[in-house]
């Protein structure tokens, strides 16, 4: 009766005499364990990658591949098909294990190279973004700027109002090869206080922001911010990052329309995202060199943090969007009042312009557009 260690009986030939060993064989631990079949003394072993195997005719035959002339010989092909299951990647991998150690250990495989993916893509969608030309920016954009524009504050003067103020900030600061020396900044009917940057250069200021912001400094502080995450390419970054994600995701399910184009609604997501810790300082540095240089104080953009931070538990729900998306924290403050200019400074709107913002966009019909 044969062993249940050693199911197989062949023959061994050491390839310098002619004389044949009878043996026992058995498939352990990824090695095959001979024994000899009279006196069942252990002969060794030998691990899988270290033969090569023959197999055909009811037979498998081994042969160590640093002395080919060493052979085994067992008459039966069972051994071949339990070594090819062994060699297979995951047949070593998962050979001795239960199914929900083998699920569990897979589990943990896709959520390492999904952690792989979403850190690298995140360092190399800056660099990719810093060579998307700023023309294919705006097209990406066009859909759902669109969307944007046609649910901007139409009232007379406002859109040339925040020109002006835009125009100013822009004065003199560098922009990357390309990219226009000017931006669009609209007030769009939406009461949920917040602000967000294009794909392409556009602002979009919500007309509960407009209500909340005490001053026109506010605004500004934050108009500069959000221009300078367009300017650094933090905007496009969330785009190539959200689109590598998106195709490594359908390439994950088989869904490969998915990898085909990114829809207005995924590039909204993807618009109004949190930006890392990093970029928010890059932007808030070079939003203080813009306000510097345009001569606007920056008390404006440090009341707005301060306001943000002192909010009570019951106002949290309307800035919950805004808060998530513009952490303040007295470190971001504190950077603000560092060198601080006090002296030759210059209202960011005129009085009248400022009132003529506030007021005229938050009339429900100062969004309504007329039929002709």
């Amino acid at each position: 009766m044969n062993n249940p260690r050693f199911p197989w009986r062949g023959t061994l030939t050491d390839g310098k005499s002619a004389g044949l060993r009878t043996v026992e064989v058995g498939l352990e631990d990824d090695a095959i364990h001979m024994r000899d079949a009279s006196t069942h003394a252990h002969l060794g072993a030998w691990l899988l990658e270290s033969v090569d195997i023959e197999s055909g005719a009811g037979a498998t035959i081994l042969r160590l591949k640093v002395d080919p002339a060493v052979q085994l010989t067992i008459e039966s092909g069972e051994l071949a098909q339990r070594i090819a299951a062994r060699r297979s990647v995951f047949g070593q991998l998962f050979s001795h294990t239960s199914i929900a150690t083998k699920l569990f250990l897979l589990l943990l495989v896709t959520i390492g190279g999904l952690l792989a993916i979403w850190f690298s893509a995140h360092r190399f969608s800056q660099q990719i973004a810093h060579h998307v030309p700023f023309e294919w920016e705006q097209k990406l954009a066009e859909p759902l700027v669109k969307s944007y524009v046609d649910r901007r504050c139409i009232e007379p003067g406002i859109d040339e109002m925040l020109k002006k103020l835009s125009d100013r900030l822009l004065a003199g600061v560098p922009l990357p090869d390309g990219m226009p020396r000017e931006f669009r900044v609209i007030v769009v009917n939406e009461t949920a206080p917040n602000a967000f940057a294009f794909p392409g250069g556009m602002i979009a200021f919500t007309r509960g922001f407009i209500a909340e912001a005490k001053s026109a400094e506010e605004v500004a502080g934050v108009l500069a911010h959000e221009m300078q995450h367009v300017i650094q390419r933090h905007v496009m970054a969330s785009v190539v990052r959200g689109a590598m994600l998106t195709v490594v995701w359908s390439v994950l399910i088989g869904d490969y329309a998915g990898m085909i184009l990114i829809d207005p609604s995924l590039l909204y997501t993807l618009v109004t995202a949190k930006f890392s810790r990093d970029q928010e300082a890059e932007a808030d540095r070079g939003a203080l060199a813009m306000l510097d240089a345009a001569r606007i104080s920056r008390a404006g953009k440090r009341d707005f943090f301060a306001r943000l931070m002192a909010k009570d538990i019951r106002d949290l729900g309307r800035w919950t969007e805004m808060l998530s998306t513009h952490p303040a924290d007295a470190k971001r403050i504190a950077m603000i009042e560092s060198g601080m200019p006090t002296e030759g400074l210059e209202p960011a709107l005129e009085p009248v312009d400022w009132l003529s913002l506030r007021v005229s966009c938050q009339k429900a019909s100062s969004y309504e557009r007329k039929t002709q």
